[in-house]
């Protein structure tokens, strides 16, 4: 609870003085364009034309990062010459080593804006794309960088646009693969590439007997409890998906240790082995587990974003997040939405209204396990996988 209120209370912070601030340095900005560059704000021309540096600046969460990996695999086929950096924070450097493309990580301090801003400023950028949909403190951290050229994006009522050179506006309608790439149309390079993680395997996390599923129940951020899917429901999925010879795999963090040890002995109790891992591995571990898998079910979360971009069989459960803005991208992802259009109202992750509904419940044991059916059933699944298709169609045969 603490912890939410320091986030709660840094929000406010971004809002109520960010924007004032990010006006007054975009009015200087537009100066500065405007009359020559008397200010010191910006660098005055490109770098080395057949090596261009370009920086992403990349402050929010793991799945976030993991989602613009695709936007940045586009950068890296369009301009295999340039030198490629991310600026990350706490909340996301464990996975910035995992991006290929990425030719150095630059961890940002982020509550010391002012060591954030000396960091950025001794790179000589020739572009700095923000992939940040609504932090003013990105605006403010791009705007003072001295990069040549900076893109960002203009959100619907967030007012932090003001800073950049390019502005893109941030699309509701689209999923943010989507959004991430229109960023480098001021680049004119052009999108299509998937997220993608690349790791080295760590074999020992494995200590699972496969084939097994992996279980991710717990969401991150602000109001996570409303992406949760009612423990009931995971203890039922398990039994059936136990049935057909998977062995079940729970996962979590250091702050989800508490819950998914309930988790597991409520499994337990109703007969099926459980794997409990939360707090165990760290991120190399957890996606090697998730590499390893013969399906993964997830909430809205990193852990699915992390599954889709190695390839796995993946269902993600969507409730307050739509998939059409929040999915998977994968080979082989399933998304399954809450049922009603009072659901999949985030775009940005804390625009919750005042009594939200609960759209989790509306999730049925029996749409996850038809979808878990038809990704086990497809052709192209592991031997083992296969095998428990095969178990399947004798069950609905019998």
């Amino acid at each position: 609870m603490k912890q939410q209120r320091g986030r709660r209370r840094l929000k406010l912070l971004d809002r109520y003085i960010g924007i004032p601030v990010v006006v007054l340095l975009g009015v200087l900005l537009a100066l500065h364009r405007h009359f020559g560059r008397r200010f010191g704000l910006k660098r005055a021309v490109i770098g080395d034309p057949h090596r261009p540096l370009i920086g992403i600046l990349a402050t929010g969460a793991i799945g976030d990062t993991v989602i613009a990996s695709g936007m940045i695999r586009d950068l890296r086929a369009a301009h295999p010459e340039a030198r490629i950096l991310i600026f990350t924070t706490a909340s996301n450097a464990s996975v910035a080593d995992m991006i290929p493309a990425i030719d150095e990580h630059v961890p940002l301090r982020i509550l010391r804006p002012w060591n954030a801003v000396a960091t950025l400023r001794s790179q000589p950028l020739d572009w700095l794309i923000d992939i940040g949909p609504w932090p003013r403190i990105n605006a403010l951290l791009a705007g003072l960088s001295r990069s040549a050229a900076t893109v960002g994006f203009k959100t619907p009522g967030q007012h932090r646009h003001y800073v950049y050179d390019h502005v893109v506006p941030l699309r509701y309608d689209r999923h943010q693969l989507a959004n991430y790439g229109a960023l480098l149309k001021p680049l004119a390079v052009p999108s299509g590439h998937a997220p993608a993680v690349v790791f080295d395997e760590v074999v020992s996390a494995l200590v699972a007997p496969q084939p097994y599923a992996v279980f991710h129940a717990w969401p991150g951020g602000y109001k996570a409890e409303l992406k949760q899917w009612p423990a009931v429901r995971w203890v039922e999925l398990a039994r059936r998906v136990h049935a057909l010879g998977l062995s079940i795999v729970l996962t979590g963090g250091d702050a989800d240790v508490e819950d998914t040890a309930e988790l597991a002995t409520a499994i337990r109790t109703a007969g099926v082995p459980v794997d409990n891992r939360a707090g165990v591995c760290a991120l190399p571990q957890t996606v090697s587990l998730l590499k390893r898998a013969a399906i993964v079910v997830s909430v809205d979360t990193a852990v699915l974003h992390l599954a889709a971009a190695v390839g796995v069989p993946v269902i993600g459960l969507h409730g307050p997040s739509s998939s059409l803005r929040w999915g998977g991208v994968g080979p082989q992802v399933l998304s399954i939405d809450a049922i009603g259009t009072d659901c999949g109202y985030l775009n940005l992750g804390f625009e919750h209204p005042a009594q939200p509904p609960d759209c989790m419940h509306r999730i049925g044991v029996g749409r996850v396990y038809a979808a878990v059916v038809k990704l086990l059933d497809q052709p192209h699944a592991k031997p083992a996988e296969r095998v428990a298709s095969r178990v399947l169609r004798w069950e609905r045969q019998g």
